[in-house]
């Protein structure tokens, strides 16, 4: 899911930091971009001095929970991420019980949170940043432009030490394990979900991320422009 950035923005210490505050929407604005899953609070890190001095922001990290990259080896739940993702830039309000099929309360919460939020952040950036937007929507328009005409620079192919097979199901395990601290259900998705997976078409992801991508900058240069 996704994360409001806006308050952390508003924070004093971004308030009277413009330039780390200019690096931290920037940053905001690429994980938007490639629709970051795990880009929230506790990603925020910073370079510091022997005494704790702050000195400038930390690169981003975790790339790998781009939402174009995820689930490939399922497409529908993979094709509903990334239409949450896009749900989320265009920022339209929630219905009642649009999430209702998540049954639990904490989670179905933060999904109606996540589904407007890169909205807000995108039009916050826009009006307290605008010489942050305008790199960032010049470098977007390149990027399109390549995603066009050198498709083939971009496509992931199947390599030597490269995972080529995928499962989406084997965070059960590990969640079950060390998260609900349930070994005995940890073992039965262990047994239910365990092994390699299924192969990877890197054909078809190629051209599925190339299309998400370009359809991720066309939104966000409608908010942004």
């Amino acid at each position: 899911m996704f994360y409001d950035y806006t308050e952390i923005l508003e924070a004093d210490y971004f308030q009277t930091h413009r330039g780390i505050a200019e690096d931290l929407a920037m940053q905001i604005l690429i994980s938007v971009l490639k629709g970051d899953q795990n880009y929230h609070y506790e990603n925020i890190a910073f370079v510091c001095d022997a005494s704790g001095q702050i000195l400038r922001l930390a690169p981003m990290i975790d790339h790998e929970f781009s939402t174009c990259f995820m689930f490939p080896d399922n497409l529908s739940r993979h094709n509903y991420w990334f239409g949450e993702l896009q749900r989320s830039i265009e920022g339209k309000p929630v219905q009642p019980d649009e999430y209702k099929d998540f049954p639990n309360e904490k989670e179905r919460r933060l999904m109606e949170k996540s589904a407007t939020c890169l909205h807000r952040n995108l039009v916050y950036i826009k009006e307290h940043y605008p010489e942050v937007t305008a790199p960032f929507l010049k470098n977007v328009s390149r990027l399109k432009r390549d995603l066009l005409q050198k498709r083939e620079s971009f496509f992931i192919r199947k390599a030597k030490d490269y995972p080529d097979h995928a499962n989406s199901d084997a965070y059960r395990i590990g969640k079950a394990r060390y998260k609900d601290h349930d070994e005995e259900k940890a073992a039965a998705f262990e047994k239910q979900y365990g092994g390699e997976g299924k192969e990877i078409s890197f054909d078809l992801m190629n051209c599925l991320i190339n299309y998400e991508v370009q359809e991720i900058i066309e939104q966000m240069e409608k908010i942004l422009r």
